[in-house]
């Protein structure tokens, strides 16, 4: 079995973009996160290897990992490995 586990943050973590294009910062969603101020920035020592290598991408727009977690969230998930297996290509 696979044990999934989640908790909860203490506060909030955000990065956006350093080179938007733009024609993109009109965008409503990118507008909405970008006004988010009470995020600390990201840590990439705190953060999944895909993660930190989504941040160098030519396509990055920003991460926001949120504080909290809403009331009926599970906190605990086991997953067959070989169903892992058979969504996901290693």
């Amino acid at each position: 079995m696979i044990r999934v586990t989640m908790k909860s943050m203490e506060t909030c973590h955000m990065e956006m973009s350093s080179s938007m294009p733009q024609e993109e910062q009109v965008n409503p969603v990118y507008k909405n996160f970008a006004k988010v101020t009470k995020c600390k920035g990201l840590v990439n020592s705190d953060l999944a290897a895909d993660l930190v290598g989504a941040k160098g991408d030519a396509t990055f727009r920003g991460m926001i990992q949120g504080s909290g977690m809403p009331e009926e969230t599970l906190v605990e998930l086991l997953v067959d490995p070989e169903d892992f297996m058979q969504e996901v290509s290693l």
